[in-house]
């Protein structure tokens, strides 16, 4: 805790959006991702296309 305190732990922390979510996970069990990964909410999911025309959110 006292290093912590100190600033001599940094964590390294990346946001994502949610519709990455099994893209992330893909990456890390290949080990290709360190640190931690915080979920971005603050976005609505985009929604998928569907026959060439954007569905309506």
């Amino acid at each position: 805790m006292t290093i912590a305190a100190e600033g001599k732990v940094k964590a390294e922390i990346t946001k994502v959006r949610l519709e990455d979510i099994n893209t992330i996970f893909a990456s890390l069990k290949a080990g290709k991702r360190e640190g931690q990964m915080m979920l971005d909410l603050s976005e609505p999911v985009r929604k998928p296309v569907a026959e060439g025309k954007a569905v309506p959110a």
